[in-house]
C-alpha cells in the first residue's frame, strides 16, 4: 500500500504540472517533459522492486516461523530426544 501512495503522489505532481502547462498556454522544455517521465518510470521501476524484495523477504520468514514451530511440535512430539534432528537435516 505504501509504494502504491508514492506513485499516486508522483502522478498527481505530474497531471498537474501538465495541467499549468495546458491552461497557460505554454510548452514544457524538452528537459523538463524528459525528467518528468523519467522521474515516472523510476517511481514505478522502485516500487515494483521494492514490493517484489518485501514479498520474498515475507516469504522466507514464514518459512523459518513455520520450520521453528514444526521443530518445537516435533519436539515436544518426540519427547525432546535427538530424533527431530534426523526429520530436518
Amino acid at each position: 500500500m505504501i509504494p502504491e501512495i508514492f506513485v499516486a503522489i508522483y502522478t498527481g505532481i505530474m497531471i498537474r504540472t501538465l495541467a499549468d502547462a495546458s491552461n497557460d498556454h505554454q510548452s514544457l522544455s524538452a528537459p523538463h517533459i524528459i525528467c518528468t517521465v523519467f522521474g515516472f518510470l523510476f517511481t514505478i521501476a522502485t516500487t515494483v522492486v521494492v514490493t517484489v524484495y518485501a514479498k520474498r523477504r515475507l516469504s522466507e520468514f514464514q518459512k523459518d516461523e513455520n520450520s521453528y514451530c514444526c521443530s518445537k511440535i516435533l519436539k515436544k512430539l518426540c519427547g525432546g530426544t535427538n530424533k527431530t534432528k534426523n526429520v530436518f537435516h
